[in-house]
Parts: C-alpha cells; sequence; structure tokens
C-alpha cells in the first residue's frame, strides 16, 4: 500500500470503528505510516484524545468503512423551491 495515497484516503474527521482497539467508534483525527503499520490519532465519544497502531490489514478495513462514512454524513436537504 502506497502511505501517501493511503493517509490521505482514511476518513479524518468522520466517526469510525476499530474493533479490537475502542469498545465504542470514535472520531479519526491522524493517520502515520509507520513501518508495517499505521499510527492513528483518534478522539473518543467523551472528547478524550487518544492513539492506537494499526496492522496493514485493519488499515485495509478501515479504508474499505470510508466510503460508508462519507455516506453517513450526507443528508440531502428537501428542495422547498422547486416547482
Amino acid at each position: 500500500m502506497d502511505s501517501e495515497a493511503t493517509t490521505d484516503s482514511f476518513p479524518l474527521g468522520q466517526r469510525v470503528s476499530l474493533p479490537g482497539h475502542f469498545q465504542e467508534p470514535v472520531i479519526l483525527e491522524a493517520v502515520r505510516h509507520l513501518g508495517a503499520g499505521y499510527e492513528c490519532r483518534v478522539r473518543l465519544l467523551d472528547g478524550t484524545p487518544d492513539e492506537t497502531i494499526l496492522s496493514e490489514n485493519e488499515a485495509q478495513s478501515l479504508l474499505r468503512q470510508a466510503p460508508q462514512a462519507r455516506r453517513a454524513l450526507y443528508h440531502p436537504m428537501p428542495n422547498r423551491y422547486a416547482s
């Protein structure tokens, strides 16, 4: 996996699940490539900052969550002015 392209592809600023690291979803704040893994800075639901290290496989799983996380943030507003 290309580390530069990958870190740009992570769903930064979005709520994600990291099973095996945190019991509840966290907000992903930053990702840094570290050899065979990725250091992730997150914010817990209570606002506390935390960090964890993801393996390559865990990072791939998180990247697969990214499109779902983006869709979850999109809430279309009805167009009240449509004719």
